[in-house]
This record gives structure tokens, sequence and C-alpha cells, in this order.
């Protein structure tokens, strides 16, 4: 996994936020997650599809999240629940930009693990949001 390239500063810009505002202004499909899921078949073909379409879609997604933190206050993205949020989207946008392209079973096994990985650092992201609201209302 490539290290992050934004500053360790508590609210700084990332580093690359020109790159996250382009790849958060390319269109996005309307398919939701659970509709992929649905449609996608365990056949070495449908899953090349289905991670091709993530590697795509995914930087699209968590590129308007980046954004929308760094549209709240500064006092918000200070807080340092907020803070670890943002953190973590920043580099699970970062790994997967720097993922090679999906072209065969063994890339999409490499990229199943790495939103594995990425899956487990962002399960405890809801409670970090409650606890930073609740932070910021005292």
């Amino acid at each position: 996994v490539p290290q992050a390239r934004w500053s360790s500063g508590i609210a700084a810009l990332p580093r690359h936020f020109r790159q996250i505002r382009e790849v958060a202004q390319r269109p996005c499909d309307s398919i939701s997650l659970g509709e992929l899921l649905r449609n996608t078949r365990p056949d070495p073909k449908s899953l090349l599809r289905a991670a091709v379409w993530l590697q795509q879609q995914l930087p699209i997604r968590f590129g308007r999240r980046i954004e929308d933190f760094l549209q709240l206050p500064h006092v918000v993205v200070s807080n340092p629940e907020m803070n670890t949020v943002l953190h973590k989207y920043l580099d699970t946008f970062d790994a997967i930009m720097a993922f090679p392209k999906i072209e065969d079973a063994e890339h999409v096994a490499d990229f199943r693990e790495l939103m594995r990985s990425h899956i487990i650092k962002h399960g405890d992201g809801t409670r970090l949001v409650a606890d930073g609201y609740k932070q910021l209302q005292h």
C-alpha cells in the first residue's frame, strides 16, 4: 500500500487535492454496490468486469466524500475523530489510484484483498463521526 500523499497537519489540504477534484468531477454510475453484487456471478469474466468497474468508480465516490469533508468548517475538520475519518478516505483513495490496471484474475484477487483491508480500516468510521459530532456539540 503506498504511503499517503497528504500533509500530516491536522486540517491540511491533501497535496494531491487537484487530482482528487478532477476525479470527483468525473461521471459516476448510478448503480449501487448492492446491485453490482447481485449482478456479479462467481465466474472469472464477471469478477473481472466487477473489479474493473470498482476500480473506475470507487475513486470518484471517495473523491466526492473527501471534497465533502473539505467543505466543512475548519473546526469540524480539525476535530481528531473527523480528521481520522478524512485520512482513512484519503488513504483508500490513494491505494485505489495507485493500484495497477486490473487485467486478469490475479489482479482481481489482489484488488479484492486491497479492498478487504480498507473495509476493515473504515469499520469504525460511523462511530468516529458520531464521537466527533458529540465533541463538537460541547
